[in-house]
């Protein structure tokens, strides 16, 4: 009779603050099941670098293992870290909370993606785009000097595409 009334209340979600680094999802998943059937993990990390932000989420089957285990897990000292674990109220509870939990974390690879940004082949057209956007930064700079009063002469950018060399990137 009480088991039905526990899968009546429906599942409960524990907040888990203060994770310590290398107590991931499995870690998480595998811990917490000595309480009861863990239903879904969510360990927030920094899409930057992939890293655990420090907090997660558990979603138990029931309202009242959930609150078992986050009054026995609460003020817990794991590997030097003092957890904060207390049920989540339903109303808090956002919609799309366990969004992509089912799924690896990828970090994106920020450094390679702009290297090839960067390192790219240049068509003739890119070139000449970008030779007019530095003449025209030169020649305001140049306006600015004169109408400041300061003479001063330096060959530049302009001096460059007068001699009409063009420098291709490879």
């Amino acid at each position: 009779m009480e088991d039905e009334e526990d899968t009546a209340q429906g599942p409960a979600v524990v907040y888990v603050g203060h994770i310590p680094h290398g107590f991931y999802e499995d870690q998480m998943r595998e811990y917490f099941s000595q309480y009861g059937k863990v239903e879904r993990v969510k360990l927030s990390r920094s899409k930057k670098t992939g890293r655990s932000k420090g907090y997660g989420f558990i979603e138990f089957e029931s309202n009242s293992v959930a609150s078992i285990a986050a009054q026995s897990m609460n003020g817990y000292l794991m590997f030097g870290q003092v957890l904060d674990v207390h049920v989540v109220e339903p109303e808090k509870v956002h919609p799309e909370l366990f969004k992509g939990t089912s799924r690896v974390f990828r970090t994106v690879p920020w450094r390679v993606i702009d290297r090839k940004r960067r390192n790219k082949v240049r068509s003739d057209a890119d070139l000449q785009r970008i030779q007019k956007k530095l003449t025209m930064k030169e020649r305001k700079r140049r306006e600015k000097l004169t109408s400041l009063g300061i003479d001063y002469h330096f060959p530049g950018y302009e001096a460059e595409a007068k001699k009409g060399e063009k420098e291709t990137y490879k």
